[in-house]
Parts: structure tokens; C-alpha cells; sequence
């Protein structure tokens, strides 16, 4: 046996390690893991080189472990499960079954539009957690953006090449004209887009 490296252990050698102490040999192994048992004496063969021990003895009835493949499968089985609990962590936010959303406003959004939004969000996304800054203007929500500090601004901005931007409503704003003129008892619209 080499010299161990560092940092080089593969999940699935750990999982062929595994799956034959589980079952007593090779074969059973294979089938358990849908892979050949060529796959399986490779991988078991690579541990043992990349760990610099003998982790099973091979006999005619199957396989058993040395002391030091007893010492090991315990953390061998932790790793795993570590390895198992990453992955769901990260489809349970991928899916938005939990985590945290990070929203930025600026004066009337944050009154009068969000939260209908924010019901309608928790009520389909209960685990999600949502937290809301106000933005003193427009801008101020668009470099939180660019500073990551928020995952959703809501802003003014009709398009961006810098964001992905969507319309989620078009208010109308009304000017009165002073009763002076040609301009007596007359409105002027203004529109704004968010």
C-alpha cells in the first residue's frame, strides 16, 4: 500500500464499502448498487489504495472487516449520510420548501402593493421566510441588487440589461393643472411602471 492522499476519497467508493459490508460480499453489492462487481472490486481497491490499509479480508463465503475497516465504517455510514442530508438540503431550497427570500422596496411598493404579494407567497410557500428593507428610492433598490444584499427589488425600472425585469403593475398618476389659461380643469396622466 502507497501513502495516503489527502482529500481524495470518492463518494462511491464509500458507498461500495458500505453496500458490501451490508451484504457480505461483492456481488450482492453490485446488484444492490445497479453496478457491476468489477465496479465494486475497483472501488473497494481504490479506497484501500488512497486510505494505505486493507479495509476487508476476501474469503471463499464472502468478505469481513479487518480491524481497521471496522474502526472506519461507522464514519464511512456518517459521511454518507452527510452526503445525503447536503443533497436534500439543497433540493428542499430548490424546490422552496424552506429558506429565506430578501425583498427591497421603495416608499408606496412597500404600503401598498406587497402585502397582498407577501400573503399570497406564504400561503403557497409557509417555510419560506421573507424579509423586506425599504429603499429610500428606486436606485437604492438596484444596487442592493447588484450587491446581492436582496434577491427581489421592487422598482420602477421598465427594462434592464443588468436584471431580469417583470411588470407587475402600471399605475396612473393624475397632475391637476392650476384653473389658469388654456389649461382649466384639465388632468394630465402620468404613468409609471413597476
Amino acid at each position: 500500500m502507497s501513502e495516503p492522499k489527502q482529500n481524495q476519497i470518492k463518494p462511491p467508493y464509500l458507498r461500495a464499502f458500505v453496500a458490501v459490508v451490508d451484504h457480505g460480499n461483492f456481488g450482492e453489492a453490485a446488484l444492490d448498487l445497479g453496478v457491476s462487481q468489477a465496479a465494486i472490486s475497483y472501488a473497494i481497491a481504490a479506497l484501500e489504495e488512497e486510505l494505505g490499509v486493507i479495509l476487508l479480508a476476501r474469503g471463499r463465503t464472502g468478505v469481513a472487516l479487518t480491524p481497521v475497516g471496522e474502526a472506519l465504517i461507522v464514519s464511512s455510514r456518517q459521511v454518507l449520510q452527510s452526503l445525503s442530508s447536503i443533497v436534500d438540503i439543497a433540493a428542499s431550497y430548490r424546490s422552496l420548501q424552506r429558506g429565506q427570500v430578501r425583498v427591497g422596496v421603495f416608499a408606496n411598493v412597500g404600503t401598498y402593493i406587497l402585502p397582498t404579494a407577501i400573503a399570497r407567497f406564504q400561503a403557497r410557500f409557509p417555510q419560506i421566510a421573507i424579509s423586506i428593507k425599504e429603499y429610500t428610492d428606486s436606485e437604492a433598490v438596484k444596487q442592493a441588487l447588484r450587491n446581492y444584499q436582496i434577491d427581489i427589488g421592487f422598482t420602477d425600472m421598465e427594462h434592464s440589461e443588468e436584471f431580469q425585469v417583470r411588470e407587475i403593475l402600471r399605475e396612473k398618476y393624475l397632475a391637476p393643472a392650476a384653473s389658469r389659461g388654456e389649461s382649466s380643469g384639465k388632468t394630465f396622466e402620468l404613468g409609471r411602471a413597476i
